[in-house]
Parts: C-alpha cells; sequence; structure tokens
C-alpha cells in the first residue's frame, strides 16, 4: 500500500518541528525511491537566501536521520543544501520539487560515520563505555584526548594489516613506509609540528630508520600471538584463526582469501576479531605468570602493618592517595620542625638562666622539665616523621614492583572491553 500523501506544511511548521517530530515526518512520508516530496511545504521556494540556508540546515538534519531509519536508500545531504540554494541564485528557474537520494550505501555509512564522531566528541562522557576499550585508563572519567583515543584505534588497525600482510607473505615494504610516513605526518600536524612536518615533506625517505625500528619493535610485540600448525604459508594460518575464534565459541563459517583486497568486510573484521583473541590470550598468561610475584608482594605489604582501614590496591595507586601520603609527610616533617625550633628555644633560656640567675624567674627544676617535655616532643615527631615516611617507601616500593601486573591486568582490561564490543 503506497504511503499517504503528507499534509501541507508551511516552512515555518518544518522549522518548528522538533528533531524527533521531523525524523518522523520525513520517514513516513518518503516516495518508494526514497525521495522527499517538497511540493507539500508551502513557501519554501520563494525564502530570501539566508532563510533558505537555514531551512535547508534543517532538513539536513532531518534527512539524515530519516535515511539512518531506512538504510535501503543513501541521503545526498550535500545535494539537500545544494538544490534549497541553487534556487535562490536563479529564481527564473524551476525549483526542484524532492529531494533526491544517492543509489548507493557508501554515502550513508561515511555520513554516519562523521555524524558519529561528531556527536561523540562533543558529549565524550554520554559515550564513555563505547569508548572504555581505548582509553588508558578504562575506569577514569578524566578528560578525554581525542588524539590519543582515536590514534589507538587507528595504530592497532594498522599493525593488524601489516601482521596479516606478513602471514599471507606479501608484506610490502614501501606500502607499509608509505603508511608510516601518513602515521608521522598526521602526528607532526596535530601537534602543530611545522619544521619536523617540512622536513619530512622535503625528503619523505628521510625517515626509514624511524621505520625499520618502529617495524622491529611491532614484530618484537607481535611474535608468537598466533601459534601455526604443521606447515606454513596461508594454508596453515587460516587453520590456526579458524581454531583460535573455536577456542573463543566462534563458530560462524567464513573463508580468509590470499588477497586480503579481494576478502569480504565481515571476514576482514573476523579476522581482526582472532587478532584481538590472540592479544587477549597472552594477556590473560602473562597476568597468570605474574600473579605470584604480585600475590608475596601484596603479602608484605599487609603484614607490614602500614595500611590504614579500606586502603586497597587500586586505592593506593590513585593520585588522590598520593596525595594524602605526601600531605601526611610534609605534615610531619612540619611537627618536626617546630618540635626542634620549640627545643632550642628552652635551651635559650636555660642558658640566659644560668648566665644572669636575677632576670629568669625559671627555677632549675622547671629549667629540666621544660627540656624534657621538649626533647619528648621532639623525640615523638622524628619518630612520627619516620613511620609515615617507612610508609610512604613501602606503599612507593610496591607500587613500582607491581607495575607490570597493573600494566597487564589493564591490557587484559582493555582487550577484555574490546572484544565484548567486537563481538
Amino acid at each position: 500500500m503506497a504511503p499517504s500523501a503528507p499534509p501541507k506544511l508551511s516552512v515555518g511548521d518544518v522549522l518548528a518541528f522538533s528533531d524527533a517530530a521531523l525524523t518522523r515526518y520525513m520517514t513516513e512520508h518518503r516516495r518508494p525511491d526514497g525521495r522527499f516530496e517538497l511540493d507539500n511545504i508551502d513557501g519554501w521556494d520563494t525564502l530570501p537566501a539566508r532563510d533558505r540556508a537555514k531551512f535547508a540546515e534543517r532538513l539536513r538534519a532531518g534527512a539524515t536521520k530519516a535515511a539512518e531509519a531506512n538504510r535501503s536508500h543513501a541521503v545526498d545531504l550535500d545535494q539537500v543544501t545544494a538544490r534549497l540554494l541553487g534556487a535562490s541564485t536563479n529564481n527564473s528557474a524551476s525549483p526542484p520539487r524532492c529531494l533526491q537520494v544517492a543509489q548507493t550505501p557508501e554515502d550513508l555509512e561515511k555520513r554516519q560515520i562523521q555524524d558519529l564522531l561528531d556527536e561523540v566528541s562533543t558529549n565524550p562522557h554520554e559515550y564513555h563505555e563505547l569508548l572504555q576499550p581505548w582509553l588508558e585508563y578504562p575506569d577514569s572519567r578524566e578528560a578525554y584526548n581525542w588524539m590519543t583515543i582515536f590514534q589507538r584505534q587507528l595504530t592497532s588497525w594498522e599493525y593488524f594489516l601489516a601482521w596479516r600482510n606478513e602471514r599471507r607473505g606479501i608484506y610490502d615494504y614501501d606500502a607499509e613506509y608509505s603508511l608510516y610516513v601518513e602515521r608521522i605526518q598526521r602526528g607532526y600536524a596535530l601537534y602543530r609540528l611545522t619544521q619536523n612536518l617540512a622536513e619530512l615533506e622535503a625528503d619523505l625517505s628521510s625517515d626509514k630508520k624511524g621505520f625499520d625500528l618502529s617495524e622491529q619493535r611491532r614484530r618484537r610485540e607481535q611474535y608468537g600471538l598466533l601459534e601455526v600448525g604443521d606447515g606454513d604459508g596461508f594454508p596453515a594460518y587460516a587453520e590456526a584463526v579458524t581454531k583460535r575464534l573455536a577456542e573463543h565459541g566462534f563458530t560462524q563459517t567464513f573463508q580468509l582469501d590470499p588477497d586480503p583486497a579481494q576478502q569480504d568486510k565481515l571476514t576482514t573484521w573476523i579476522e581482526y576479531l582472532c587478532y584481538g583473541y590472540c592479544w587477549r590470550d597472552r594477556c590473560i598468561e602473562n597476568l597468570r605468570d605474574l600473579q605470584p610475584e604480585y600475590d608475596d608482594a601484596w603479602k608484605q605489604l599487609v603484614d607490614a602493618g602500614v595500611l590504614k582501614s579500606g586502603e586497597t590496591e587500586e586505592r593506593l595507586r590513585t593520585t588522590e592517595s598520593a596525595m594524602q601520603r605526601q600531605s601526611e609527610e610534609d605534615a610531619a616533617a612540619k611537627e618536626v620542625e617546630l618540635a626542634r625550633s620549640a627545643a632550642g628555644a628552652v635551651l635559650a633560656a636555660k642558658d640566659q638562666a644560668i648566665k644572669d640567675p636575677g632576670s629568669s624567674n625559671l627555677t632549675p627544676q622547671a629549667c629540666i622539665q621544660m627540656i624534657d617535655k621538649a626533647h619528648t616532643r621532639l623525640d615523638k615527631a622524628t619518630a612520627a616523621l619516620k613511620r609515615v615516611k617507612r610508609r610512604g617507601n613501602l606503599i612507593t616500593d610496591f607500587i613500582r614492583g607491581t607495575f607490570g601486573h597493573k600494566r597487564a591486568r589493564r591490557d587484559l582490561e582493555h582487550h577484555g572491553l574490546l572484544q565484548t564490543k567486537d563481538e
């Protein structure tokens, strides 16, 4: 059954629509070919240029959401604006009566990606769960560093592409170097290192030493990620990928292609999923190897009796905890200074009483009592400072000594979150 004719609206009605209302209207009243009628909107073709631009932007927003609701047609949003604004520059021409849509889904996919990036970067904390795998500290709510977040994603993907090509025996040094140069150029541009950028662009082959070192590091990190069975070459690699995925409960049928350029996107993503599982398995193994040493270090810290009630390993590693320990040490050191100063004043008063007995009302007994009190205060302050320093040193030694365990656990959390998102 063909959709009912849209009710007549004025330009004012459209501009007054909420986002949801406009999306609903454009979704419900698409033509069978995916086009949006403009004949049902009175007055749009006579708007002044400035108002027409505002109206065009409003329709762009509605068209984006409506197209997302019907993915069989990708809206050519640039054409929406061009057609609307074009009418104002040629009043003698007949204005277009509908909004044309593109015939392929690629435009919609690109628009959706850009819209998502814009939305996430505008409201990052609303997308914390989505961003978690790429945060240095997944549980942190601190300010987001977009260059770091997106660079991690891109680097992970590029490292995977190099890895899969090597597994196929089709590694291309020149192609990989070109990607490396592009990566360095992006970094220089983002951090406004104009001189470095200019030097690199003047001679694009000048950083091959840096590239070679980068590739050595990548290969060292990826070494042994996926054990290949008897034989070598692509067939053995493809079998190993299937086996690793099956170990993680992935049973969907797929077929890797010896030529990655001929491989469909879903299969490539499945291959990337295996790559992620390989990293996750390595993290689990690393954490298992480091766990006994960590348990022993934590036991020694607990047995030392320096922890306060409620202090956990996670708590000790926070900036707040470190600042509190420093504050405690500063206060203890200050008390030592005050106690030492007070003891000096007492000794000075005693010396004055000895030199000029007539100028002081202190009796010998009173002097002794004051000296004893000052020494007691200084001894207590010194002992307290020693305890605070010992506590701080033991905690610091624990944190530094178990950093590898913390790193391995954080890596596992990262890859665990990433696998959850992929699946």
